[in-house]
């Protein structure tokens, strides 16, 4: 059995029974994944091949990470080791909820990257309230 968790540590988790599909590890590969967005795209794929329930946005996570960056001095992100394709750009964007869309697209354009490492305790409590 795999424990299966969605992007960013979301709640809920669902079993699945590898044994039953022949196609469970090489769909659960994430090889190359190289940034949060890059896991929640590799995510949802593997979850739609294996037929697992979809894997939604963490839009109110992704909310918090701009707000966070903004407080920091950093609205539109930190300088990244790697600038991001417009194909991979544009995969990456499909994870996000458009109303963060805008925003991530102009980090990504730009060159730069917003890092998990930003929200604390104060973000999380926003972003996973009731």
């Amino acid at each position: 059995m795999i424990l299966w968790r969605t992007a960013v540590g979301a709640a809920s988790s669902q079993r699945l029974d590898t044994s039953r599909h022949s196609n469970a590890e090489s769909a659960l590969s994430i090889t190359g994944a190289t940034s949060g967005l890059d896991i929640a795209w590799n995510a949802r794929r593997c979850a739609a091949q294996l037929g697992l329930l979809s894997i939604q946005p963490a839009t109110e996570v992704h909310r918090q990470m701009l707000v966070a960056a903004q407080a920091f001095g950093h609205p539109d992100g930190w300088p990244a080791d790697e600038r991001v394709s417009r194909r991979d750009r544009r995969r990456a964007l499909e994870v996000l909820d458009a109303d963060v869309q805008v925003r991530a697209e102009r980090i990504l354009q730009a060159g730069r990257r917003n890092p998990e490492e930003v929200l604390g305790p104060d973000e999380l409590r926003v972003a996973w309230a009731p």
